[in-house]
């Protein structure tokens, strides 16, 4: 008996059954039952009969207008698929399709006409895009394009390549899609690199920090530097792109000898580009605003909220001998409008959590702290009361600090993941480095109406009782309002390449909204470059992980200084000590 053919899309068609008994359905008036003429269609009789007794009912006029499902030319060809069995009602069709995932969709779509017509809508694709962006899988796509504004075809390929990054970085080993060993050599614009600095990576653009302090940015395509931004080796940038103004926000806090300076800066990349042979810089780095502040204050981390020129930053003082945190808030860097508060919250430096964050419509800031007790403290403030109390801050002038009740405060409780042995997070002999990361912009959210999430992230580096050095990550996602579990993903580094750091030694690894990439040192004195997927936000109750290894020559990883994960790229970058960038693509 020959083979029936096509076997992918008649796996389709057993996944449409499947999935349309899943449909929540809304019973009406019965209609005539459709009849079936063999056992191979995909619904039978009685199924057929249940259908129509029980139709989906779903508001799709737009696609219906795309699709045409009303009139037609005359002379032209009917969309019918060629068994009865599949003549279904347009709604029905829709709401089956919304079940699908897109390797599902892209084979579906190639059973009829009809059914690459139903596929092939807005309505489906954004619905893809706002399930995708729920399940806190990030997108391959440029910081500075909006996913809801692009072109149906464009759409569908950064969906497209997204689910092959998501599928290919969770298979058991990961494989490049291509092999191009060729690198950028940096070393002609960037004499050395600084550890553990700030960097923004894009396809044409990339910015990193100099050991000196000054940022660079190298037009990686045209192998060329395009500008750069003089700081002090003391100076502390942090990097936000801005999707409205296709520009890259830069905020710095340099100490100096008599205080510290608060600068910000907007990147704005080349529209024009020098000829050939020439390296005249043509990148500004134009400035914003610049504040001096109390040299007594110990830096704990800052935010930025681009879009409404916002600024809070959380700090001790007087530095070293307070153990509370203090909060400066630039409401309005346009006409400097400040306020300094006391948020009560203690603070122990590399031994407790500190969040602050500004609520997605702007209405709200909280600030968090996990102290020794394990327990989650936050205080909530509106911003309307903190711009009663807020005055223009003049250069070289301190406001006086404020002590503003919050108008909500909460606990939230860890459960406690982490062994009583060896390495604790609150242990004394415990060093922690804080991390956090947030993948989806704001104006990302208001399309797809979906809250924001922050990815938080502790690595806590000790010392054994036989004295080995050990790293353990512990890896959470918040809301605005709290952690989305008490539980953290927590597991142990192993034995991984490390890289200097203000006199300690951190791992040679990489972060992104859910994944986490390292070199480790394996027992052969062989390397490998590992990759972890951080568990579901919200499903956390039975936490299974696979530790993968991605394909990475053995020559580069040898020879690397440092890493960079960029999924908006879909690739992964590794800087050798050589000063050379080598780009290994997953997507």
């Amino acid at each position: 008996m020959a083979p029936k053919p096509f076997p992918k899309l008649r796996a389709s068609f057993g996944r449409f059954k499947r999935v349309f008994r899943r449909v929540r359905v809304i019973p009406c008036r019965k209609t005539p039952a459709i009849e079936t003429e063999n056992d191979d269609d995909v619904f039978t009789k009685k199924e057929g009969e249940a259908l129509h007794a029980e139709r989906v009912m779903v508001i799709a006029e737009d696609v219906a207008v795309q699709v045409g499902s009303g009139q037609r030319k005359e002379g032209t060809r009917r969309h019918t698929p060629s068994s009865k069995a599949f003549d279904l009602p347009f709604e029905v069709v829709l709401a089956v399709f919304m079940f699908l995932d897109i390797p599902e969709l892209l084979r579906v779509s190639q059973v009829s006409r009809f059914f690459r017509d139903v596929a092939n809508t807005q309505t489906i694709w954004h619905a893809t895009l706002n399930t995708y962006l729920s399940e806190c899988k990030t997108l391959v796509l440029d910081d500075f394009a909006h996913p809801s504004y692009l072109p149906l075809p464009e759409l569908k390929i950064v969906l497209v390549r997204s689910e092959h990054l998501h599928r290919n970085w969770n298979r058991e080993s990961p494989k490049q899609i291509t092999s191009d060993l060729h690198p950028v050599k940096l070393d002609k614009h960037v004499p050395a690199v600084q550890a553990g600095g700030p960097y923004y990576i894009a396809d044409q653009f990339m910015i990193l920090p100099e050991s000196n302090g000054t940022l660079a940015c190298i037009d990686i395509k045209n192998d060329r530097l395009v500008g750069k931004c003089e700081l002090s080796a003391t100076a502390f940038p942090l990097l936000f792109s801005h999707t409205e103004t296709a520009s890259v926000f830069v905020v710095v806090t340099d100490y100096t000898s008599s205080m510290v300076k608060l600068t910000v800066r907007q990147a704005k990349f080349p529209s024009e580009y020098p000829q050939a042979g020439t390296s005249i810089p043509n990148m500004s780095f134009d400035l914003i605003r610049e504040y001096d502040l109390s040299r007594r204050w110990g830096i704990i981390t800052k935010i930025v909220d681009v879009d409404r020129r916002r600024i809070c930053m959380l700090f001790l003082h007087p530095w070293p001998e307070s153990d509370t945190m203090k909060l400066f808030v630039v409401l309005d860097w346009n006409d400097d409008s400040a306020v300094f508060l006391d948020s009560g919250l203690s603070y122990k430096s590399r031994h407790t959590g500190a969040v602050v964050r500004f609520s997605d419509d702007g209405e709200e800031l909280t600030v968090f702290s996990e102290r020794e007790d394990g327990i989650w403290r936050q205080n909530h403030y509106k911003v309307s009361e903190l711009k009663k109390l807020s005055q223009s801050l003049s250069k070289g002038t301190d406001l006086p600090f404020h002590s503003l009740k919050p108008y909500d405060k909460a606990t939230f409780r860890f459960a406690d993941p982490f062994p009583s042995t060896g390495l604790g997070i609150y242990s004394d002999n415990v060093t922690m480095f804080q991390y956090w990361n947030s993948t989806y912009a704001q104006s990302w959210l208001k399309v797809a109406g979906l809250r924001s999430l922050f990815s938080y992230l502790y690595l806590m580096v000790g010392i054994t009782s036989s004295n080995v050095k050990k790293f353990r990550v512990a890896q959470f996602y918040a809301t605005e309002t709290a952690p989305c579990h008490s539980k953290r993903f927590v597991f142990d580094l192993g034995n991984p390449v490390r890289v200097p750091f203000e006199g300690d030694e951190l791992p040679l690894m990489s972060l992104s909204f859910n994944h986490l990439c390292w070199i480790d040192q394996l027992p052969k004195a062989d390397l490998a470059l590992k990759l972890v997927t951080f568990p579901d936000p919200f499903k956390r109750d039975d936490i299974k992980y696979d530790i993968r290894v991605l394909d990475a020559p053995i020559n580069v990883l040898r020879n690397a200084a440092h890493v960079f994960m960029v999924p908006s790229l879909g690739s992964i970058m590794i800087l050798t000590k050589a000063q050379h960038l080598y780009r290994f693509q997953y997507a």
